[in-house]
């Protein structure tokens, strides 16, 4: 269950920051519409909040919260190294299939 929510969180904090026209602009290599950004933004939500009733469900409140932070922290700096370190990645290709 641990390891579903990391993914979940990883993939939703990942939805979030390509929905920002800098971000987007710097991995993709194209801007978003207003609409695009709105459900990307949508879907990182939703997958970060799936991910706290999942480890609710599974530790608990008290734990589940503890540990949703930790990967929260976790996951955030992955991102922010790949988003620093990585502006030229060729996302684009890879996402295209799905979009």
């Amino acid at each position: 269950m641990r390891l579903l929510a990391f993914i979940m969180i990883l993939a939703g904090l990942a939805a979030l920051s390509l929905s920002m026209n800098r971000h987007g602009r710097e991995m993709l290599r194209k801007e978003w519409t207003r609409a695009q950004r709105l459900v990307l933004r949508a879907f990182g939500g939703v997958l970060l909040a799936g991910s706290l009733l999942l480890l609710r469900v599974s530790m608990g409140w008290s734990l589940g919260a503890l540990h949703w932070f930790g990967m929260i922290a976790v996951c955030g700096f992955c991102c922010a190294c790949v988003l620093t370190y990585l502006p030229g990645l060729q996302l684009q290709k890879f996402i295209s299939k799905f979009m």
